[in-house]
């Protein structure tokens, strides 16, 4: 994916990664878990710095009770 920056007009591109890790256990009571991490880079294909972007979701169910976690965002701006 491209895409320019607003007000500088530069060029950027996205980097994506996924990484899901799901538990399930069913003896005595259904539990599963799930993790989601996401991160995007926002490369600048320019002089422009670019943007890393984390994201980290949990959600849980036990006994059919959904627990989601407080989803946790981090941004940073690094040097191209």
């Amino acid at each position: 994916m491209k895409g320019y920056g607003v007000p500088s007009g530069a060029l950027y591109h996205a980097n994506n990664t996924q990484t899901e890790r799901g538990i399930v256990v069913n003896l005595p009571e259904f539990i599963f878990e799930d993790t989601l991490q996401i991160n995007t880079e926002l490369v600048s294909d320019g002089s422009e710095p670019n943007l890393i972007m984390h994201f980290t979701i949990v959600v849980s169910i036990v006994d059919n009770e959904v627990t989601v976690t407080n989803p946790k965002y981090s941004f940073e701006c690094r040097g191209s």
